[in-house]
């Protein structure tokens, strides 16, 4: 599946998972899994602004540009396995 998303075999190191903070984590991963940013506002008990602060974090620090590239990382990740 995931040659198909890339073409090619990704390599896990490609997006390196060290530089997040722990509650950076836990934002993009619930992203990852479809929540709205309202949605994990409310699961994490912080604003909405904050969500949108650690994403955009998130984005910049990985290089990543849309809501599917969070989606992948999260598939590299091994995030999704356990849905």
């Amino acid at each position: 599946l995931l040659s198909n998303v890339y073409g090619r075999t990704p390599r896990k190191d490609q997006f390196p998972q060290q530089k997040l903070s722990t509650r950076e984590t836990e934002v993009i991963r619930l992203i990852a899994q479809g929540y709205s940013d309202k949605e994990v506002a409310a699961s994490l008990d912080i604003s909405v602004k904050t969500v949108e602060t650690y994403k955009a974090n998130v984005m910049k620090k990985l290089d990543l540009k849309s809501r599917i590239d969070i989606v992948r990382y999260a598939i590299l990740c091994g995030w999704m396995e356990d849905l």
